[in-house]
């Protein structure tokens, strides 16, 4: 597992450019939401680019993080996500609207999987456990704990295979079509702001 921390303005960079090269890539969020402080935080973006696993840290002071927004806005890179509801709502009150978006759920409940999680999905397709201890953890937690970091590139490294292994079984059943059509709705979508977020402060 390559895992890059990107936290300053010449590894932003660094990563902006290497991830632009890029048709194809792995998408997630860690936020708050009301858990450790007010409101709705972003905390951690994660970018699976090849196979760097980029942890993109909000949080820093030494960086403009909303550099990578024109990465997540480019119609020409695939964003590769999963159940990406809240992460798309949380974007747009950043004023980040993605296009490109390909969310593996709808892929599952075309197939009629059972509903669940990423992990259960990396288990029954591709065989692959991953670990969950770090979910519920503090993400304003500064520097990220070793599992902390594991457990957030493993909520994208393995997108893009289960993508491969999901449009095989839609593809054989003839219903790509279906999924396309569902993903498009993103570029659509857009939500309000929840200005709540904007005057709720920390209560560290």
């Amino acid at each position: 597992m390559n895992i890059v921390h990107v936290k300053t303005v010449a590894s932003l960079d660094k990563c902006i450019e290497n991830i632009s090269k890029y048709s194809s890539i792995g998408l997630d969020l860690e936020f708050d939401k009301n858990l450790h402080r007010h409101g709705f935080n972003i905390c951690l973006i994660q970018i699976q680019a090849g196979d760097q696993s980029y942890l993109i840290d909000p949080l820093s002071k030494e960086m403009d993080y909303k550099l990578i927004f024109s990465i997540l806005e480019n119609p020409e890179i695939e964003k590769i996500v999963f159940a990406f509801g809240e992460d798309l709502r949380l974007l747009n009150s950043l004023s980040c609207y993605p296009k490109n978006i390909y969310d593996l759920n709808n892929a599952t409940k075309i197939l009629n999987y059972e509903p669940g999680s990423l992990g259960k999905y990396l288990l029954d397709v591709l065989g692959v456990e991953v670990g969950k201890s770090a979910q519920l953890s503090n993400w304003f937690t500064r520097p990220l704990k070793e599992e902390q970091a594991r457990y957030a590139a493993e909520d994208v490294i393995y997108l893009l295979e289960l993508k491969t292994a999901l449009e095989k079984e839609l593809e054989e059943k003839g219903i790509s079509e279906w999924v396309r059509q569902e993903n498009e709705q993103f570029d659509n979508i857009r939500y309000e702001i929840d200005y709540d977020n904007v005057y709720l402060k920390s209560k560290d």
